[in-house]
């Protein structure tokens, strides 16, 4: 059974929604969607802003731990320049063994040390120079005087840049021969990957001898 109340008031009285009501209303509900499409694109610039603000560091600090867990000088003889050996190859960073190698490297997008591309970083840009240095005062010179400077720079598509820099001692404790042949950790990687994110990587090198402990 349906009930239904009816007025007792001639047609004429009753109120009904006038056009300019309904202009009115139309009016108030764009602005409201207007101010929350505003807010929903600030939120995501801010967002976007941020995780490139991270990228930059995540990047340079990465790169940086890999040369960092190089030797100071090249194994199969000591150079007196910088760069690689004549049968060192100037792309694949897998066979590079000394911190020297890297200096004059860079890479659009940026790769890992196998040469895959980091292809989420497009219009990144890695590049590395190394230089020797004062022990003393940290200055550039010309020859080796047991210290070497390294510099990670890191560009993103808006030109924005970031700067590592480190330097490698030839009497650092990653120099000094173990009493036994062992083997040892020299750097760490850690990736946070999110499901609705991109896969964030960084690299931090280890300042002494660590055993393997799967040894």
């Amino acid at each position: 059974m349906t009930r239904r109340k009816l007025s007792t008031k001639p047609a004429a009285q009753r109120r009904g929604i006038s056009l300019l009501e309904v202009v009115v209303a139309a009016a108030l509900v764009g602005a409201v969607l207007v101010g929350s499409m505003a807010a929903l694109g600030n939120s995501v610039r801010s967002r976007l802003a941020a995780a490139e603000q991270a990228a930059g560091p995540l990047l340079a600090d990465s790169l940086l731990a890999e040369i960092m867990e190089q030797l100071y000088n090249d194994p199969q003889g000591v150079a007196d320049y910088l760069g690689r050996g004549g049968s060192e190859s100037a792309s694949e960073r897998s066979a590079w063994n000394d911190v020297d190698d890297y200096t004059g490297w860079s890479a659009t997008p940026p790769q890992t040390k196998a040469g895959a591309e980091l292809t989420q970083y497009d219009g990144w840009t890695r590049a590395v120079t190394v230089r020797y240095a004062d022990p003393f005062d940290h200055d550039q010179l010309n020859s080796d005087n047991g210290l070497k400077k390294i510099v990670v720079t890191v560009t993103a598509p808006d030109g924005a840049v970031t700067t590592r820099i480190a330097y490698r001692s030839a009497w650092g404790a990653l120099e000094q021969a173990p009493a036994a042949d062992s083997t040892v950790v020299t750097r760490i990687d850690l990736s946070l990957d999110l499901d609705a994110y991109e896969a964030a990587t960084t690299s931090t090198p280890l300042l002494n001898h660590v055993r393997d402990p799967n040894e």
